[in-house]
């Protein structure tokens, strides 16, 4: 099986640079919780079924709510859309009427250097465009803010973006994913902590990669 997925210029760098292996997206709809009588009034936390019938235990919910993602399963694979630009005389069609294989740049190469043509988001990305495919190792749910600071580097953020003198040894990686997050979320996102897709990947080889 195969998908799309939408990156911004800085991630796909990342994914380039071999920097990120994770991705985090806000489930949508979020898991309903409730707390449920048990025996001697003691109570336990359920989350509801994203079919809308009926609890599952949180004991397994989270096991059983990763087999819906949406972006697939492990083995699944994930193309990868970001914002590009045609050649200016295709400005005033869509980007999928122009010709297979058209001149294109992608604008996480040249920022500064872009050619006067509109830049067009990832959304509107041919499959054909695409360079990095992705394949899916796994897949899990959590809260947001229960990210390890393992995970927080795999989340790809360059430490060094905000400052050109960085000890990497006391770089605190939780806060520099939650900026990261917030830069693309906002703060009440961060702050709502939110139930996420956890979808860790490996990028597939190209021509690109001398294959």
């Amino acid at each position: 099986m195969e998908r799309a997925i939408n990156f911004n210029a800085a991630m796909v760098n990342a994914i380039l640079q071999g920097r990120k292996t994770q991705t985090r997206r806000i489930m949508n709809p979020q898991p309903l919780m409730r707390k449920i009588q048990g025996s001697y009034g003691s109570f336990r936390l359920s989350v509801k079924k994203r079919n809308g019938k009926g609890y599952w235990p949180l004991s397994n919910a989270k096991d059983l709510i990763a087999n819906e993602c949406p972006y697939g399963q492990p083995g699944d694979r994930l193309w990868v859309r970001e914002s590009f630009q045609f050649l200016a005389e295709y400005d005033f069609c869509p980007p999928s009427h122009a010709p297979i294989n058209s001149d294109m740049l992608y604008v996480a190469d040249r920022p500064d250097s872009l050619w006067d043509a509109k830049v067009r988001p990832p959304q509107f990305m041919p499959r054909w465009a695409s360079r990095i495919t992705l394949e899916i190792e796994n897949v899990r749910v959590e809260r947001l803010l229960d990210i390890s600071e393992a995970d927080a580097i795999a989340e790809g953020r360059d430490a060094c973006i905000n400052t050109h003198l960085v000890d990497f040894d006391v770089i605190d990686w939780k806060i520099a994913f939650e900026n990261l997050w917030i830069d693309i979320y906002g703060t009440e996102s961060w702050h709502s902590n939110p139930w996420v897709w956890v979808i860790e990947f490996k990028k597939l080889a190209d021509k690109a990669d001398g294959e």
